[in-house]
């Protein structure tokens, strides 16, 4: 979905997509309460190629990403490294959790680990089934989304619509 110049991509599942959970060329994006689980080697990929006229930074938040061979979240850009917004995610059983690219050739590159104290967890989410991927009654992530609310596509505020993408 668009938003004036921001892209919002929120209240999703995606599970077991080949590539990438969600990859991105632009700077001015919103990724939020999505739920992805064992997409290909990355869960988030922002990869900006040229450095966004207003400025924007990336706001990754309430997600709850696993199992992804390479990197939960992974970011590319020098102009943007220290402005990548992330906060209130839950990242288990991935390559490394965090990832970002120093420079446009990635010749210096770093596992990197957010702001303490920013809500980011790395805690089995507990999935009540693993069929819509709801959180069970006993999940850890329960109630620490930014407001409170649920992480993950559940989460508020919005509801999420199913598709069957394989469906005849």
């Amino acid at each position: 979905r668009f938003n004036k110049n921001t892209v919002l991509f929120h209240n999703n599942v995606v599970v077991a997509n080949r590539f990438n959970g969600v990859a991105t060329e632009k700077s001015a994006v919103k990724i939020y309460n999505n739920t992805l689980i064992e997409n290909g080697p990355t869960g988030i990929a922002i990869v900006v190629a040229d450095t966004d006229p207003k400025g924007t930074s990336p706001e990754i938040y309430n997600n709850i990403i696993v199992g992804h061979s390479d990197y939960g979240i992974f970011y590319d850009h020098p102009a943007f490294v220290d402005k990548v917004i992330v906060d209130h995610n839950d990242l288990h059983h991935n390559g490394q959790n965090y990832w970002q690219e120093l420079n446009n050739e990635g010749l210096k590159a770093e596992a990197v680990n957010p702001v303490p104290g920013t809500g980011e967890r790395h805690v089995d989410p507990k999935f009540a089934n693993e069929t819509n991927y709801v959180l069970a009654e006993d999940s850890p992530v329960l109630k620490l989304s930014r407001s409170k609310g649920e992480m993950g596509a559940y989460g508020m505020p919005e509801a999420v619509t199913e598709f069957d993408l394989d469906a005849k």
